[in-house]
């Protein structure tokens, strides 16, 4: 989203009541950050800045070559053993998950998860974390006596904790035992919200999840880069946008600005840099936005993001492999549950999550792995 032309007198808005707004001017705008000629824009995956987009239709064969180019660089010990268990967990994963895609309910559901699994460990190898080495747990289970819930085991023991370990390293650790709702996880899912929503799955009477831009500006001198977060003015009548300013955010960002039909929140600090500053500078950057509750969706037009209001307490990835958790072992140890399940309100939100969530997780975390913004090339056409 461009910035448009300084000296303009704008509104700020005081809980966003733009019927009583405080008129100020609004601030000096900055200019499009660039490295290397290329645009700069946010990225969850710690890629470089102005990193060109990796498009792929066949993430699974990216991954297996970026780790056999890793192999055949010759690294040795315990870095190579996490490579190895990587590339196995990859093809494995690879398997569970083109066999989902030849399955319907309920035995889809088991293997998607497998495939997920298997996935998530090819990540936490890549990341150092050495599987194999001790008792190995989902770190999830479903509850007795309950029904459309999943148990988050509470961190501790000698056991390698799987769901722990992944929501670790996206930042979001678990902090205890914990009961959650197939209807909580799914107000907590960018990519099946608005159907819990409409469906009446969701409490409240607006929406969680805010739209946003995310744009890395530099200062008119290059010497400085600082960040704003922007969206459209409509979402205020479908989104509670009160609730953006407040915790972490409201520290990090100045007060909303209505700038051309859009609010506007940017860093309240700059952050100095040059050339060979500038990508620890970005990373930094890019890294400080993960205590800000903002999810990513891929898109054909690439990833977009959302701001969830509802103060999640583990990264949308994480309610991602709760959801795929409980399909798949429902599927298996739970059919009569399954069953009645499917014959509910509550069968759309399985249906839509098994339909989109394993796609949207093998991007992401194919991304994650090679530290690359994977998306899907244009020239792709739906099958």
């Amino acid at each position: 989203m461009p910035i448009q032309s300084s000296n303009l007198v704008v509104t700020y808005l005081s809980g966003f009541n733009t019927r009583n707004p405080l008129m100020s001017r609004s601030p000096q705008p900055g200019k499009q950050a660039t490295y290397n000629h290329a645009k700069v824009v946010y990225s969850p995956f710690e890629a470089a800045p102005g990193a060109q987009f990796l498009l792929t239709a066949d993430p699974w064969s990216f991954l297996t070559a970026w780790i056999n180019q890793k192999l055949a660089a010759g690294p040795r010990g315990p870095n190579r053993t996490r490579l190895e268990r990587a590339l196995y967990y990859a093809n494995l994963a690879e398997s569970f998950y083109a066999a989902s895609r030849r399955s319907s309910l309920p035995a889809q559901g088991t293997l998607a998860y497998y495939g997920i699994l298997n996935l998530v460990k090819c990540f936490l190898s890549i990341r150092g974390v050495d599987l194999e080495t001790k008792m190995e747990h989902h770190g999830l289970s479903l509850p007795l006596g309950s029904k459309q819930q999943v148990q988050i085991a509470a961190p501790g023991g000698n056991a390698l904790n799987i769901f722990h370990e992944f929501s670790r390293l996206l930042g979001k650790p678990v902090s205890g035992r914990e009961t959650v709702t197939i209807k909580e996880i799914a107000g907590h899912l960018p990519e099946i919200h608005e159907m819990a929503f409409t469906l009446g799955h969701v409490t409240g009477n607006k929406r969680g999840f805010l739209p946003i831009d995310i744009q890395f500006l530099l200062t008119e001198s290059d010497s400085h880069l600082f960040t704003e977060v922007v969206y459209e003015k409509k979402q205020i009548s479908r989104v509670d946008i009160n609730r953006f300013h407040r915790g972490e955010r409201k520290s990090y960002f100045s007060e909303g600005v209505d700038r051309d039909g859009c609010v506007v929140h940017r860093s309240a600090k700059r952050k100095k840099c040059n050339w060979d500053s500038f990508p620890r500078i970005y990373r930094n950057a890019c890294a400080e936005y993960a205590k800000f509750d903002v999810c990513s969706l891929l898109t054909p037009k690439g990833y977009v993001y959302y701001c969830d209001l509802r103060s999640p307490k583990l990264h949308h990835l994480s309610y991602s492999l709760l959801m795929m958790f409980y399909i798949g072992t429902a599927a298996r140890y739970r059919p009569s549950e399954m069953r009645e399940l499917l014959e509910t309100d509550v069968r759309p939100l399985i249906s839509e999550a098994l339909a989109v969530i394993p796609g949207q997780m093998l991007y992401h975390l194919v991304s994650y792995c090679t530290s690359s913004n994977c998306v899907v090339p244009h020239a792709t056409i739906a099958r």
